[in-house]
């Protein structure tokens, strides 16, 4: 186990050393200079040498390597830069908007976990029947919608015509409901699917059919022996499907208006402010390999038959 985790440690180590330099890349491969947005976003009047005073106090005028080694350099001891509209650390602008990101991808996680093992579970127990076919119309509905198609249509219903829930903010568990739906329901749809395929070829085994011999209600059946059997491939793809909610967070809090991490990586990138873009999407690709990393250790947890040799 231990070597194990070494491993997957080092490996993710370098696919974020990967990461960093495709983001970097990218970024300044994009079309305009950063300067030149600050100083039309300011109005102000400077001379040529005073603009390459301001590129070269951050770090603009060296060429592309030096930059992202100087970068890479002071990652490495903690300092994610500055940000060239703010000033502020980039560190502690992604600690101001983080909290409301995980807040919502938990919240949707958690929606999607409920929703979709109580929907595949209903379907399995109902095969071939109307239940099971209700169950697969709605999944095959979730994964189809877009979600910012969904949470304008939420809006318009929950929020502007009926009035239940409050528009445009960030704070609070009305707020949270609806965007937390929003993202979520793609997830539910998924785990719907494969829990009922996973519940289905379970029943199957003949295991499951001492149980039922023996007596065993449909309730212990499912909860102490199928479900923890078909439950590996649902803890892989939830792993998978938490870096897709952080992600799926940029539209959906821009519909929303919600702060968080989309909302500034949506405007670091607008802006053109390298250093807060960098930060915040190395941030959210840390968290995602790490909770996957994580997956992966609790697999021995629920299997017990399960060892990394």
């Amino acid at each position: 186990m231990l070597v194990y985790i070494i491993k997957r440690f080092l490996a993710a180590i370098l696919t974020v050393f990967v990461v960093s330099i495709v983001v970097f890349t990218m970024l300044h491969l994009l079309p305009g200079d950063p300067i030149d947005a600050i100083i039309s976003q300011s109005g102000a009047q400077l001379t040529a040498a005073q603009i390459q005073e301001i590129r070269s106090n951050m770090g603009l005028d060296k060429p592309l390597p030096i930059q992202y080694i100087n970068y890479i350099k002071k990652a490495l001891h903690g300092d994610l830069g500055r940000s060239f509209w703010s000033n502020r650390p980039v560190f502690q602008e992604i600690i101001d908007q983080i909290p409301f990101t995980l807040e919502l991808a938990v919240a949707s996680l958690l929606i999607a976990t409920v929703c979709g093992l109580t929907t595949g579970i209903i379907a399995a127990l109902n095969h071939n029947r109307f239940l099971d076919n209700a169950a697969m119309f709605l999944a095959i509905m979730g994964v189809s919608m877009p979600n910012f198609w969904l949470g304008l249509i939420l809006i318009l219903v929950f929020c502007l015509n009926l009035g239940w829930f409050p528009i445009a903010q960030s704070v609070g568990l009305p707020a949270l409901v609806l965007p937390a739906f929003s993202l979520g329901i793609r997830t539910a749809s998924i785990i719907s699917r494969m829990t009922r395929s996973g519940l289905l070829e379970v029943f199957g085994a003949d295991y499951i059919r001492t149980a039922r011999a023996k007596g065993v209600r449909t309730f212990g059946l499912v909860v102490k022996h199928a479900l923890r059997n078909a439950f590996i491939p649902i803890i892989t793809m939830l792993g998978l499907q938490f870096g897709e909610l952080l992600a799926g967070s940029v539209v959906t809090e821009t519909v929303f208006a919600r702060r968080g991490m989309g909302q500034l990586v949506v405007s670091s990138i607008k802006d053109r402010d390298f250093p807060l873009a960098q930060g915040v999407i190395l941030v959210v690709a840390i968290m995602y390999i790490g909770v996957n990393l994580i997956v992966d250790i609790f697999y021995s947890c629920i299997d017990p038959r399960i060892r990394y040799d």
